[in-house]
């Protein structure tokens, strides 16, 4: 069973706050998502284009060495400058990548602290805390399950809703659905409704 919390107690300005700042960087964590994943593609493409860039050039290197025509040095520079091109612009891309790679682990590592902060107080169960997920809904309500297996939620998990300081959903784990993990009364919080 969770302690209960005062109405406008220290404990449920933090829980308020807690919650901006999950939804703030969940924001933040899908956006640098999104980066990183544009950061791989552009790594692959100039991976791509780097190997038909040597491909291409090397074998002209080497049409050009049987010949050693009077031009031999001056093209010979222009392919390798093409081809040293070509592994900057890819060397760049892994950079990228490899910032834009740290900056969404940064935020991973925000969330995964601020969603423990967030079931610390609502008081989950110690024995399910490590396995939880928190998710927001389009509406902006945050959906806390726990005792869940990796994406999968299991059969009997546990399950709370907060908007800000309200829980307006609550059923303990093993509990069944229903209408009666519903909380009605007139936006009742964490002070009032413990798990």
């Amino acid at each position: 069973m969770c302690d209960f919390v005062p109405k406008n107690s220290r404990k449920e300005v933090i829980l308020v706050s807690l919650c901006a700042e999950f939804v703030n960087t969940k924001k933040l964590h899908d956006e640098a998502r999104k980066a990183s994943k544009n950061a791989l593609d552009s790594r692959k493409k100039a991976l791509d284009e780097m190997n038909q860039v040597k491909q291409k050039y090397e074998v002209k290197i080497r049409q050009l060495h049987k010949g050693n025509g009077p031009n031999y040095n001056s093209k010979r520079y222009e392919y390798l400058c093409k081809i040293h091109s070509a592994e900057e612009v890819y060397n760049n891309a892994c950079k990228n990548f490899d910032a834009a790679n740290d900056i969404l682990n940064e935020h991973k590592q925000n969330l995964d602290s601020i969603s423990e902060k967030i079931v610390i107080f609502i008081n989950v169960p110690k024995n399910c805390q490590e396995n939880i997920r928190i998710k927001e809904s389009p509406v902006g309500y945050l959906n806390v399950y726990f005792n869940t297996i990796g994406k999968s939620l299991k059969h009997k998990h546990g399950h709370i809703v907060l908007k800000d300081d309200t829980i307006t959903y609550r059923r303990k784990l093993n509990e069944r659905h229903g209408s009666q993990n519903f909380i009605i009364n007139s936006k009742p919080t964490v002070a009032q409704h413990a798990l």
